[in-house]
């Protein structure tokens, strides 16, 4: 191998080549060749294992602590995919549709409420009146935040329960629901005339067994006091 390392690259380099090239000789001084046989080894032991090398090479991403909640949670992965979906702004919402110049459609107002406000992922599940009437149900505060990951982890914080994030998620994929039933089907009995219990109860239909049951006793606790539609 040739001493002159300088012959394998084209010249002139760029200031960026040359200070790569830089960092190339400190790393070959770093590691001196040897008459010695390459000896090739994992970072986590002899055995190679797909987990591990997914771990290491995403080691240095920062994961929000939202998303972390939402893989973690009992829901089934429909439902876990539609929140990741929706918490990144990649939801199909009419704000989105129109951002991306996907000309679906002229009216960009919400179906949920009588407002008829422009329909933007945080006025659809948050501030709609229609969504706040579910929130304010479940006694669960958005206003404790300046963006949906500080306002989450406020509104975590004052709901106290083990299942807080399954209760979010299933109230996001059955708001989105409703608002397609209405906007392609121009169905509004589903939710909107439908009972709360038959709501609530189909909130813990996508919850594993280890926190249905917990759930379902705490949504009849809930039934008792209040009622959502009046």
């Amino acid at each position: 191998m040739t001493t002159d390392r300088t012959s394998l690259f084209h010249l002139p380099m760029s200031s960026q080549a040359y200070e790569e090239f830089g960092l190339l000789q400190d790393a070959l001084l770093a590691n001196p060749l040897s008459a010695e046989p390459d000896n090739w080894a994992y970072g986590w032991g002899q055995t190679y294992k797909s987990g591990q090398y997914y771990s290491l090479i995403h080691s240095h991403i920062l994961v929000p602590t939202i998303y972390k909640w939402i893989w973690k949670s009992s829901c089934i992965m429909r439902t876990k995919v539609f929140a990741w979906l929706l918490l990144s702004d990649r939801l199909n919402t009419r704000d989105l549709l129109k951002r991306h110049h996907w000309n679906v459609t002229d009216d960009t107002h919400c179906v949920l409420c009588v407002a008829h406000a422009y329909e933007e992922r945080f006025h659809l599940f948050f501030t709609c009146n229609f969504s706040q009437r579910i929130w304010n149900y479940l006694q669960i505060d958005w206003s404790l935040g300046d963006d949906i990951q500080s306002a989450t982890s406020a509104a975590r914080r004052e709901f106290g329960m083990p299942f807080f994030t399954e209760v979010v998620i299933l109230v996001y994929w059955h708001i989105w629901k409703l608002r397609n039933g209405i906007f392609f089907s121009r169905n509004t009995q589903p939710l909107a005339n439908g009972s709360v219990i038959l709501f609530m109860t189909f909130l813990c239909l996508g919850i594993e067994l280890k926190l249905n049951i917990v759930m379902l006793s705490w949504l009849g606790l809930m039934l008792c006091c209040n009622t959502l539609y009046r």
